[in-house]
């Protein structure tokens, strides 16, 4: 196996458009004019939009104004836009969105008493709010959702705390909604762990198109107690339950990523530790397939010759079979997160990288 010696940013990009099914825009080999919003400044505990754009084109965008209100746009499969609105005027906290055929979303947020959200079924129906669970009101706690396409939508949430207060430690728990929002079931906790939470949508979950759900997120262990912390895999089928996490085999891992393509086939990429450090984890990137009943493959991924300069790991499946992207520093820099792209690519069964 081998790293290429240069590829570019693009690389990526077309690897993710591979995985997805072309918009109506995209057919026609034009892009629409731009639209911008007006959004909130430095002051803001974050101002990076959400977006999510569903099979069929039409999309929707979340983001804060600049007196703090999360807004919501929604856009067709043509680029056209209509005009924000307010969702939440000041409670608002972390928040995810996600897009499903015929213009329906679902965009959920953290409140001071719970996971609230807002959804609509298709295009010109009306937008509901509700309240689908309690939390613990922490403005650390997080969430991810992602839309079933046999219907409904998945949350996973971050919450904090899980446990007695005095471990400090993190928990995942995850909620499956129907089409209009409303929840299936009781909250599922699967245990003290956590993901990532940035402006990247369903980084940790992802719904295949036969309705199964793919969560991967990180253990935690308390303060003081050293033991090891894998990368677990929890899966869930379409109108079911998660099933209890699955470990990742191999070495130490983080900064799990999950993708998954149009025939079901899921991945979930990671990082093979080799440092830790306040800029983040950095080893060699890998990923491993989610099998039909949940268990993982081996892991896979490129020698690189300075595997400790690696990061930041993302997956997206291709006609030949699927890319590996990463970011691979040319020195050794400790406390810094810039980097050139790089990607493999492979073919046959998961990625066998070239």
């Amino acid at each position: 196996m081998r790293t290429p010696t240069s590829l570019l940013l693009a690389l990526a990009a077309a690897a993710a458009l591979l995985a997805a099914a072309p918009s109506a825009g995209a057919a026609a080999g034009t892009w629409s004019a731009t639209r911008g919003f007006t959004v909130g400044g430095p002051r803001d505990r974050e101002s990076v939009p959400r977006a999510a754009i569903a099979s069929d084109g039409t999309n929707a965008v979340a983001f804060r104004s600049k007196s703090g209100a999360l807004m919501l746009a929604t856009g067709t499969a043509g680029g056209r836009f209509g005009a924000p609105r307010v969702i939440d005027r000041a409670g608002a906290r972390d928040h995810s969105i996600a897009a499903a055929r015929g213009g329906a979303f679902l965009l959920a947020w953290e409140d001071g008493d719970g996971i609230r959200v807002v959804v609509r079924t298709r295009a010109g129906r009306r937008i509901v709010t509700r309240r689908v669970a309690t939390s613990t009101g922490e403005t650390i706690n997080g969430l991810q959702v992602a839309a079933d396409p046999l219907g409904g939508w998945v949350i996973a949430e971050r919450v904090f705390p899980s446990g007695p207060r005095r471990d400090r430690l993190y928990g995942v728990r995850v909620l499956s909604l129907d089409a209009a929002g409303r929840r299936i079931g009781d909250v599922q906790d699967l245990g003290a762990g956590q993901f990532g939470i940035d402006a990247r949508p369903t980084q940790a979950l992802a719904v295949g198109p036969d309705g199964r759900a793919v969560l991967a997120f990180g253990r935690q262990t308390p303060l003081g107690r050293p033991a090891p912390q894998p990368v677990v895999v929890a899966t869930r089928p379409h109108g079911g339950t998660f099933g209890t996490p699955v470990v990742l085999p191999g070495p130490p891992a983080a900064d799990p990523r999950v993708a998954v393509d149009g025939a079901g086939r899921a991945l979930v990429t990671f990082t093979q530790i080799r440092s830790r450090g306040d800029a983040g984890v950095f080893g060699s990137p890998a990923v491993a397939t989610v099998q039909p009943d949940g268990t993982l493959s081996a892991p896979l991924g490129p020698t690189l010759e300075f595997p400790g300069r690696a990061f930041a790991p993302s997956a997206a499946f291709t006609s030949a079979g699927a890319a590996l992207v990463f970011q691979l520093k040319t020195k050794s820099e400790p406390f810094v997160q810039e980097a050139p792209v790089r990607a493999v690519t492979g073919a046959g069964r998961g990625v066998c990288v070239e």
